[in-house]
């Protein structure tokens, strides 16, 4: 007998479970006096203890959009190393493209949108934002790439359960950016075939700002919009390139 298969409605029901308890968690630490960074690795492990656990003790098979081959939890289909660097595009390039379609709508909203960006680290990192960034990173690219992306997947055509995972995964963070990072993370693990090329490349994503606080380094902002031009075509460019290999390749996706 097949092991059963989750509906939507029940990876929509385990989503509000896993994050509810992981704010309830967070909650109380912030109560009891603790630290924002624990309350952020707390709701993260959390969230993925009961996405997982439930998984495992519902007998659930991870999804897997291609036609013949595993889930994405095995060994990368493309070296760790390059998703270092592929992460840190992903998120100047979904940076850049945002800033200039603001721009082209409002010059003012642009420059009010790069000073926000351009702030988003005021503090320097403490020792506990490291491992508390990488666990959040796990978190959301275990559900929204491998469980979310990977279930739409077999359902829908590719592209339609990645615009619609990519919507899922902007509305906690409330940001048009994250959904253009979140399209670029679901074709990186549409073509890797691994959660642990998109979590490389989530976490490098995520500790580039606060880097270049720690290390000090600031962004003028004419550099940055001159970068702006060369990023967002760049970004485009690989949106499009990886969205063109997945249609050739019929084995790459359904």
């Amino acid at each position: 007998m097949p092991p059963p298969i989750p509906s939507l409605r029940d990876l929509l029901g385990l989503y509000l479970l896993a994050k509810l308890l992981g704010l309830v968690a967070a909650t109380a630490v912030q109560a009891r006096g603790g630290s924002e960074d624990l309350s952020v690795w707390l709701a993260a492990g959390i969230s993925l203890l009961v996405v997982t656990g439930c998984f495992r003790v519902l007998g659930w098979p991870l999804p897997s959009p291609w036609p013949t081959a595993r889930s994405g939890l095995g060994l990368p289909a493309c070296r760790l190393m390059l998703a270092l660097p592929l992460g840190v595009f992903l998120r100047v390039g979904s940076e850049a493209l945002y800033l200039l379609s603001a721009a082209a709508a409002s010059p003012t909203l642009a420059t009010e949108e790069f000073r926000t960006l351009a702030t988003a680290s005021t503090t320097l990192p403490t020792w506990s934002f490291w491992p508390a960034t990488l666990v959040a990173a796990l978190d959301e690219e275990f559900f929204y790439r491998v469980v979310l992306l990977g279930s739409l997947a077999t359902r829908w055509h590719w592209s339609i359960a990645l615009l619609a995972s990519s919507a899922v995964f902007a509305l906690p963070h409330a940001s048009p950016v994250a959904f253009l990072g979140g399209l670029g993370l679901g074709l990186l693990y549409l073509q890797s075939r691994s959660l642990w090329v998109v979590f490389v490349a989530h976490a490098a994503a995520n500790l580039l700002h606060p880097g270049l606080q720690w290390r000090g380094i600031a962004i003028d902002s004419d550099l940055a919009w001159q970068l702006a031009w060369l990023l967002a075509p760049a970004f485009v460019a690989f949106l499009a390139w990886t969205s063109l290999r997945l249609a050739r390749d019929p084995g790459a996706a359904r």
